[in-house]
């Protein structure tokens, strides 16, 4: 006697149950799902209340070791994301050159990142003062590990572009003691096509 399971008269092959383990793992994995959902939706909300956005900057300062300091000058650009009020974080990349001497045998690439804290971090806050730290690399033949940290203010002149001015100091202890400073000015804006 045949007892397949039909519909309509079409034979329907049962598929077994899934033992109850694997159901257990499945129910995991959705309860997971809904956690990280979940937290992304509350660290979401407090991050459209900013902005998300991008800069380049030209920059000035000095490298100071072992008493002595080189001016040294160069450009970079990086980005913010939004991640919850006031908190954000991004990459940046750029070169750094010293004043005199051939510039393509002593350019250098630097790279950052870094986590940011803005004091006012409405969309429609026109002053922006932020502090900064992170790690930074500094590069050529070898690199350099440092930490850096800073601060500055975005001026919104419009709601997607604003002035930066920015202070960071890079740190390295090894092999020796040295600053890279720098003084920076530039433009931050959220779109990178209008």
């Amino acid at each position: 006697m045949d007892t397949g399971i039909y519909v309509q008269g079409v034979r329907v092959q049962a598929v077994p149950a899934m033992p109850c383990r694997e159901r257990r793992c499945t129910l995991e994995g959705m309860k997971l799902f809904g956690r990280i959902a979940l937290m992304l939706a509350v660290f979401c909300a407090g991050a459209l209340a900013q902005r998300s956005h991008f800069y380049w900057l030209t920059d000035a300062g000095g490298l100071t070791a072992a008493g002595n300091t080189r001016f040294r000058a160069g450009l970079v650009g990086g980005g913010e994301i939004a991640i919850t009020k006031g908190f954000s974080a991004g990459p940046e990349l750029g070169i750094i050159a010293p004043k005199y001497g051939r510039f393509w045998s002593t350019v250098m690439g630097q790279g950052a990142f870094n986590g940011y804290y803005h004091v006012y971090h409405g969309r429609t806050a026109r002053f922006d003062p932020y502090g900064t730290m992170g790690y930074a690399v500094v590069f050529r033949d070898g690199h350099l590990n440092m930490f850096n940290y800073g601060g500055g203010m975005n001026y919104w002149a419009r709601e997607d572009l604003a002035v930066r001015l920015e202070f960071r100091d890079r740190l390295s202890r090894d092999p020796v003691s040295a600053h890279l400073w720098t003084f920076r000015i530039g433009v931050s804006f959220t779109h990178l096509f209008p």
